[in-house]
């Protein structure tokens, strides 16, 4: 099973798969960023916006209410106006649960914003909500979204988290065999059944002849998890476990 987003070195996955999905497959994409007052949705929403289009407008393409929406993708169809040049036309909706609440779904403006999701796939219109919490959209709406965006706030140690996962390298999920697995700089852990193991290791079929070629030519460090009687590698104790 393919991932459906996957990480690429310089590159934001959110936004290459928007840009793709709007570009390549012809589709829109709405998806919502929620976390409580002042958290940072709606830079959030701005950041994204500008990782996907260096020249978005915060000015000409975030609205405030349901006729500011309208306003913004009707000026994306007006050839006469800027926003029609745009190739990726992003509208932001910053807190529209004034608008439109679960509590008032029937109302005119939640009909006509439910008839507009469901139509403008034509116009590869990328919208970004901006609420509380989810539910403040109605049924209808939720289910039209594509992604939840929620945010969490910041603290000093999730900033050293991000100033560095852009080093990282995600591999996709893969059934197949670990002989597949393409060899580069990285540092390995590799943890097959101990050789001394308790009674759920005792059908150990393992090619150790194979495992051990495999771990002597990966570029980099490898670290192995095993049992401290296992000598198939001259290894070096990393770590003293008990048990």
């Amino acid at each position: 099973m393919r991932n459906i987003i996957m990480y690429k070195k310089g590159q934001r996955s959110w936004t290459r798969y928007i840009q793709k999905r709007v570009t390549k497959a012809n589709k829109n994409f709405l998806a919502v960023f929620t976390g409580q007052t002042g958290i940072g949705k709606t830079l959030g929403a701005i950041e994204e916006s500008i990782s996907i289009d260096p020249l978005f407008d915060v000015e000409q393409q975030l609205a405030f209410s349901f006729s500011g929406v309208m306003r913004i993708i009707n000026n994306f169809s007006n050839k006469q106006h800027p926003l029609s040049k745009k190739k990726y036309k992003i509208v932001i909706y910053d807190e529209p649960q004034i608008d439109l609440s679960n509590r008032d779904w029937q109302s005119k403006a939640n009909k006509l914003f439910n008839f507009l999701l469901s139509t403008f796939r034509h116009q590869n219109i990328i919208m970004f909500f901006c609420l509380p919490y989810l539910d403040f959209l109605d049924s209808a709406s939720v289910k039209l979204l594509h992604a939840e965006f929620k945010c969490r706030g910041w603290n000093e140690k999730k900033k050293k988290i991000a100033e560095v996962v852009g080093r990282f390298n995600y591999w996709r999920v893969t059934r197949q065999s670990y002989k597949t697995i393409e060899n580069q700089e990285a540092t390995w852990f590799i943890d097959p059944p101990y050789v001394y193991g308790g009674k759920f290791y005792r059908y150990n079929k393992i090619d150790y002849k194979q495992l051990i070629r495999f771990c002597l030519e990966r570029e980099g460090e490898v670290i192995v998890c095993e049992n401290s009687k296992a000598s198939w590698l001259p290894f070096e104790e990393l770590v003293a476990n008990r048990g």
